[in-house]
């Protein structure tokens, strides 16, 4: 995200579901990574870092805004993935995540651009497109139409950032697909996550209408999207805002369970009509193909792959604990 390319990084949530994945993936690469994570779902994911030099971890709440504001010394970029996620756990504890996701968000974007720290990524999610017309697949300037809480605030964070842009200060907004995948900090109430578990423990798994449209990433590619704009230089990746995803991964619900089928046979799939998520949407993922030269490197059916591996290899002893799921903690 710098022309002078940023060698020491800020994230927040960095022991989080992306987080934890973004984290080793900066330290591979030779960056100096500072976490900053209240640990919501314990330190599991991150403390086998704890001993890298390159890594330094300190446990607070971006709510701090005493703590924050000296965070930042000697930052070049700060990554803020710090947020409630996902709509039952926005629903569970509705202030603090209007105080996370917008407020704190929001501030975190004003100390960064009064530190003079142009690069600033702020996680966002393609759920702001809400409930779309199916026959159009929806680019970044596309009118944003949010039918739950979560996406509600997101865009509130988003709306608030975009008005701090200027020369000085190029965040760049990623609006992230429906994510999925293995972390060491793992989530099983994640649409593919859940349905290949669900296939495994349950031997059957209920579609909730099927007909929704739900763009998919791999939590992988999402941190390569971060580290793209990361790297690329503020004239591309600055005061943009990019869909991050593939034109290829645009899926019904009921495409993703026929898929869970297809790699765990001996499961039945219930469909279910009446009760189904409202959200609907299909969305265009060429600008960031084009001016960030992002390209995803694995598939649903990867995602399920390995998913199904690593649960009948013994990884997940009990996939009900509540640290899997965030409005469960």
């Amino acid at each position: 995200m710098n022309d002078n390319k940023p060698k020491n990084i800020l994230i927040t949530g960095g022991a989080g579901y992306i987080g934890s994945v973004l984290t080793r993936k900066l330290l591979e690469k030779g960056y100096n990574v500072k976490v900053i994570d209240k640990l919501l779902f314990g330190n599991n994911s991150i403390k086998d870092l704890f001993n890298n030099l390159n890594f330094k971890f300190i446990q607070a709440d971006i709510l701090d805004s005493d703590f924050m504001s000296k965070s930042l010394f000697n930052i070049d970029a700060v990554v803020n993935l710090a947020a409630i996620v996902g709509e039952a756990a926005c629903l569970s504890r509705k202030d603090l995540a209007l105080k996370t996701n917008y407020l704190g968000s929001v501030y975190l974007a004003r100390l960064c651009k009064s530190f003079g720290i142009k690069g600033f990524i702020q996680a966002s999610t393609c759920s702001a497109y809400g409930q779309q017309d199916n026959d159009n697949v929806v680019p970044e300037p596309s009118r944003l139409f949010p039918v739950d809480f979560y996406g509600e605030t997101k865009i509130y964070a988003e709306r608030e950032i975009i008005k701090l842009m200027d020369d000085n200060f190029n965040p760049t907004i990623l609006r992230f697909s429906t994510v999925y995948g293995l972390s060491p900090r793992m989530r099983f109430d994640l649409v593919v996550n859940t349905l290949t578990k669900k296939a495994i423990k349950d031997k059957e798994i209920f579609i909730f209408g099927g007909e929704q449209w739900r763009p998919l990433v791999h939590v992988d590619d999402v941190v390569n999207s971060i580290i793209l704009a990361l790297e690329a230089p503020l004239s591309k990746a600055g005061n943009q805002i990019f869909n991050v995803g593939s034109n290829t991964e645009n899926y019904l619900i009921s495409q993703v369970g026929e898929m869970v089928k297809e790699y765990i046979p001996d499961v039945e799939i219930k469909t279910l009509q009446g009760i189904e998520d409202k959200r609907s949407y299909k969305v265009d993922f060429t600008k960031i193909e084009k001016v960030l030269n992002f390209k995803n490197q694995k598939r649903v059916k990867d995602g399920i792959i390995e998913i199904r591996d690593a649960i009948n290899s013994g990884r997940f002893p009990d996939m009900e604990n509540k640290i899997y799921y965030n409005h469960l903690v």
